[in-house]
Order: C-alpha cells, then sequence, then structure tokens
C-alpha cells in the first residue's frame, strides 16, 4: 500500500502577467495541498506586479524570476528542474488561470503510480462561478497533428466517462518524475502550444499510460480567442510535432491528407489575412529540421510504434469556437482516407 505521507508533490505555476489570477490559484492549491508538497511560481518576465505581489504576500512559495520569457514549455523545465532538485516525486502543472477543489490533488495521490501521467477533470469557470461545463477530460489528437479540447461545454454529470486518454492538457497535468528522468523535458523549441501533445506522445511511445481522474477537479477560467501569435505557433508546432515524432512510414501513408490539408489552411488563411504567418510557420519548422533530425536520430526510450498507438488518433476535426463552412464534408474524406490506411501503418 502507498505510503501518502511520503510523497512529495510540486505544484508547477507559470505565470505571465497572471496576477488577476493569482490569489485564487494559489489559495486554492495551498488547501489542496494539505501541506503535502511545494508551489513553485515561475514568472515569465511579466510586466505587472506578480512577483513583488507573491513574494510580499506568500512567502513560503518558492519564486522564479525569469528575466526574459521562455515560454510556457522551457519555463515549465527550468521548474521541473528545480522540484527534482528539491527530491520531489510527482509534479502537478498547473496554469495559474485555475481554481483546483480542495480534495482534487488527494484524489491524485491515491491513484498515482510512477507509470501514469493523470489527468484532472478540466470543467469551465465562467463569470467568477465555478460551473459543471467541460473544458477538457483529456485533449483529442488528430492524425494530422492537431490537437484540441475533449468534451467542451458537455455537462460533466452527464458523460460516461473513458479513463484511457490519448493527450493530457497542460492546463493541469500530474507527472510522475520517475516519466520526465526517463523520456526528458518539454521540448523548449515549442515555446508554446502541442508542448503538451508533444510530450503526452513521446510518454506514450515509451510505454507509459495518461489517464483521467474525473472526480480531481480543476476549474480553468478559459475564454476562446484568436491570434496572430497562436495561429502561428499552433501551425508551426503541428508541423513540427509530426516530423518530431511519427515514423517515415506513417508521415508517408498520411502525406496525400497532409498535403490536400495545408492546400485548404493556405487558402483559408490568405482570405483570413493570416498567410504570411503560415509562412513564418514553414520557415519556422524549416530552421527546426536539424533539432527534428537529432531528435529522431538519437531517440532511446521507444517501446512502442505507431501501429501501437494510432488508436488515440481522431479522424474528426472538431474546433468547437469555430464555424468554419464545409467541415462536415471535409470530415468525412478525413474519415475516409484514414479507414484506408490506418491498418498498414
Amino acid at each position: 500500500m502507498k505510503d501518502t505521507n511520503q510523497i512529495k508533490i510540486a505544484v508547477i505555476i507559470v505565470g505571465f502577467n497572471s496576477r488577476k489570477y493569482l490569489k485564487e490559484c494559489f489559495e486554492s492549491t495551498l488547501k489542496a495541498l494539505k501541506k503535502k508538497g511545494i508551489i513553485i511560481f515561475i514568472d515569465n518576465c511579466s510586466t505587472d506586479d506578480s512577483l513583488e505581489w507573491t513574494a510580499k504576500n506568500y512567502p513560503k512559495i518558492i519564486l522564479i524570476n525569469s528575466k526574459k520569457n521562455l515560454g510556457f514549455a522551457e519555463a515549465n523545465n527550468v521548474a521541473v528542474r528545480k522540484a527534482i532538485n528539491l527530491h520531489c516525486q510527482y509534479l502537478l502543472l498547473l496554469n495559474p488561470d485555475t481554481v483546483i477543489h480542495p480534495e482534487s490533488i488527494s484524489k491524485l495521490i491515491k491513484s498515482a503510480d510512477n507509470e501514469t501521467i493523470l489527468q484532472p477533470l478540466i470543467l469551465l469557470h465562467k463569470n467568477g462561478q465555478p460551473t459543471y461545463k467541460i473544458n477538457t477530460y483529456g485533449n483529442i489528437i488528430h492524425y494530422l497533428g492537431f490537437s484540441y479540447v475533449g468534451g467542451y461545454k458537455l455537462d460533466y454529470r452527464n458523460v460516461q466517462f473513458d479513463i484511457d486518454l490519448s493527450v493530457a492538457s497542460g492546463a493541469a497535468m500530474w507527472i510522475p518524475v520517475r516519466i520526465i528522468k526517463k523520456i526528458g523535458l518539454f521540448d523548449k523549441g515549442f515555446f508554446m502550444y502541442h508542448e503538451d501533445l508533444d510530450f503526452s506522445w513521446r510518454s506514450r511511445l515509451a510505454g507509459f499510460k495518461i489517464r483521467l481522474i474525473s472526480d480531481s477537479l480543476v476549474w480553468h477560467k478559459y475564454s476562446y480567442g484568436r491570434n496572430l501569435n497562436k495561429y502561428y505557433y499552433a501551425e508551426r508546432n503541428r508541423i513540427i510535432f509530426m516530423l518530431k515524432n511519427y515514423q517515415i512510414r506513417t508521415l508517408v501513408l498520411i502525406s496525400p491528407m497532409f498535403l490536400l490539408n495545408e492546400l485548404l489552411i493556405n487558402f483559408h488563411a490568405i482570405i483570413s489575412g493570416y498567410f504570411k504567418y503560415k509562412l513564418q510557420s514553414y520557415l519556422s519548422v524549416i530552421r527546426y529540421l536539424p533539432v527534428i533530425w537529432n531528435f529522431r536520430i538519437n531517440k532511446k526510450a521507444n517501446t512502442k510504434f505507431d501501429r501501437d498507438l494510432i488508436r488515440y488518433f481522431s479522424c474528426q476535426l472538431d474546433f468547437s469556437e469555430m464555424n468554419i463552412a464545409g467541415i462536415s464534408f471535409y470530415n468525412r474524406i478525413l474519415c475516409w482516407y484514414w479507414v484506408l490506411v490506418r491498418n498498414i501503418v
């Protein structure tokens, strides 16, 4: 039986101009920790007073002051290294705009083992109130590298949950330190967006598991927003993720749909005014190719192949907040093609 008194947890929170969220996040996290761990707050070169305010009001929180914006991936890495040096066994990554249920960490501890990433159930926090609506019960991965939230806006009381997940969301992710030591940290080159997809997939390839713990609740003050920075990184990192992690055979098999998809995305980017940023994403992928090549020739942790994991792929694109003309017809094409090739991956 697990001795929960011996478990040491680090809750890692990366902030960037997050001052307005911090009090509720810190207070709920301290209640949920019940003195079983520490909070590490890394401030990603904010221009508000997040760091000074935290130092004054929460002197027991471990602070890291980043002199530049490292991005979500590398800022987490810095804090993870600190947690490992402090001999923590488990890490809970939390967005600063979250509120955690007082019993959520206890629920995670009861379900924890060294082979499994755990995903709390992330619900929406709207108009200053927690809701029953789902933000994500774990993210979905499309075979073309898209990743999006699962179960968005469903009432969680009416959902039957599958505890085996494709991707854990970086908004609230429980990670055993053993997994970090086996597969490495987040890829700092992602900067932001899809780093949780890349980490989850690498964990799966190394034989680790990802599970939803549906009675561990976290509320996220999420609001959908589209901006050019997000568009650039999401498109760039989607392609980098595939080139890094898929076997050559898989890349060849999906290439017809990949090329069709890029044609359609570029057309949409032109009419939406995003084409410049789409081109920049391609150039950035090209510059990143040496890193991708180095990763591919040196990866040693993998015990699984793509064919072992394709059950986690979706063939449907479901961008809940975007009204895209023709998406239903396009999904039929994507799924028809996937049925055609999935058995020979």
